[in-house]
């Protein structure tokens, strides 16, 4: 996760430990936090509050940042806070 000092905007990234580059995975105004690869190495799972929104949520996303976050459980009221969890078979 990096955070931006300016804003204190947190966003999700992935680096490559051998090259160091960064990719990133979230670039939204939203606090996103607490991610987890999937089992596959191809998704990954996090939770946030999207900008404007009340309640928490875990979201779905490629682990090369590219295309839509996928919202798989929104909490309603939402909690303090979460970490989602993968269960062996790639299911939450």
């Amino acid at each position: 996760m990096q955070r931006d000092a300016e804003t204190n905007n947190v966003d999700i990234r992935a680096f490559d430990m051998t090259t160091g580059k960064g990719t990133a995975i979230t670039n939204d105004t939203a606090q996103d936090q607490t991610p987890i690869w999937s089992p596959d190495d191809k998704q990954i799972l996090y939770a946030t509050i999207p900008q404007g929104g009340r309640n928490m949520g875990i979201y779905r996303k490629a682990g090369d940042g590219g295309g839509n976050a996928e919202l798989l459980f929104q909490f309603t009221p939402a909690p303090v806070w979460l970490s989602p969890t993968l269960l062996p078979t790639g299911s939450t």
